[in-house]
């Protein structure tokens, strides 16, 4: 839904001075919206939140608001019931739509930018590859208890981070990431070389092609 007006505009000035001169009638008028208001608020009324949990108690004391206006304006019950409705069928649209990333995303990409191809990096980059049809860069962590340690020095991913690396191995192939991949050898058979399992050594790659770099 595009929020913006179409059709003729109207002039600001005009609407400004009549603002202006009826300013002492809108704020007495605002005083019984919220006396009403305050009233509603206390028969804590039934009322959906599109949130999923989160902000319930904003989105609440909107549609009260709304609710005391309709009152004051002596508008239909039905008309603030009907309106409250249909911002829970669009924010609920909305909601549904967005593709949730990973709060690890942002962090993660930051330990790879500062990764390069030399042999003595913990993280190796491996530039110029192909994957599922998409050219770009594989990075090789040598394993997942690795990515944790380098995530866990940072104290404000603490409360989101598992505390050992099994739990965080599960975490990477559950967690949604829009601009990477984490892959393993059998999910990437032409990366065999560079991700296979060498004794204790357990490596995963992060591939990350190059038009999601303006993703950041």
């Amino acid at each position: 839904m595009e929020f913006a007006v179409s059709g003729q505009k109207v002039g600001r000035e005009e609407i400004e001075r009549k603002i202006s001169k009826e300013r002492g009638v809108i704020l007495s008028a605002l005083m019984q919206v919220l006396r009403k208001f305050f009233e509603i608020r206390g028969e804590q009324r039934k009322t959906p939140n599109p949130f999923n949990g989160n902000h319930s108690a904003h989105f609440t004391t909107l549609c009260d608001l709304l609710r005391a206006y309709a009152v004051v304006a002596g508008t239909a019950e039905e008309w603030a019931e009907g309106m409250i409705g249909d911002w829970d069928r669009t924010i609920r649209g909305c909601e549904d739509n967005q593709e949730e990333t990973s709060p690890l995303e942002y962090p993660i990409r930051q330990l790879l930018d500062q990764s390069g191809p030399t042999p003595n990096f913990e993280f190796r980059a491996f530039r110029d590859l192909e994957h599922r049809n998409r050219p770009g860069t594989l990075y090789v962590i040598p394993g997942v208890d690795v990515l944790l340690h380098k995530l866990r020095s940072q104290p404000a991913l603490h409360s989101v981070l598992p505390t050992i690396p099994q739990g965080f191995g599960r975490r990477l192939k559950s967690e949604r990431f829009r601009a990477f991949e984490v892959i393993r050898e059998e999910d990437a058979p032409q990366f065999r070389e560079h991700l296979k399992r060498r004794a204790a050594l357990r490596p995963f790659g992060i591939f990350i092609p190059d038009d999601s770099r303006d993703e950041k």
